[in-house]
């Protein structure tokens, strides 16, 4: 039964992040708002939302807000919102799931997780999906969009850790 809720949960997070990448498209395709403008609305919306829990659960100042984790979240919704303006939907998404897979798995290598089979699988699966839509022949996204969403990956990243290391 845990099994089956873990399942759930994971392709529940893969809905929610696909849509946030079709939503941002369509924001941002038809010019209906410049990806700074959509970028501090999200963040926003974002903090909105979010602030009753923090205060209910916290029940603290706001010194424990830590500037840097603002910083790559921030980075991360503003590369994310300006890199949309060249990428096809499923080419942002694939750089920016590719990208965040890279530096989870490459990260606790480091902090001295295993590298288990199904990790190993992941971290394949994300390079091979990277270097495919790169690879000079294909028919590439504009570099310097797709380094952008592949930076935005790494900063969404940071801010992952930081979170789950409790320095959000």
């Amino acid at each position: 039964m845990a099994r089956c809720a873990l399942i759930l949960k994971i392709s529940l997070a893969m809905l929610a992040f696909a849509a946030n990448s079709i939503l941002c498209r369509l924001a941002l395709q038809g010019g209906h708002i410049d990806p700074l403008s959509f970028s501090s609305l999200r963040l926003a919306s974002g903090a909105f939302v979010l602030s009753p829990f923090l205060f209910y659960h916290a029940r603290t100042t706001l010194s424990l807000w830590r500037p840097l984790s603002g910083f790559y979240l921030m980075a991360y919704a503003v590369l994310f919102s300006v890199a949309y303006i060249h990428l096809d939907t499923g080419a942002g998404a694939l750089l920016l799931f590719g990208a965040v897979q890279f530096a989870m798995v490459i990260h606790g290598l480091f902090k001295g997780e295993s590298l288990s089979a199904m990790r190993a699988c992941g971290l394949v699966l994300a390079l091979t999906g990277i270097a495919a839509l790169l690879l000079p022949g294909t028919k590439a996204p504009p570099l310097y969009s797709a380094l952008m969403m592949i930076v935005s990956g790494l900063a969404w990243t940071a801010y992952s850790v930081r979170g789950r290391a409790g320095q959000a």
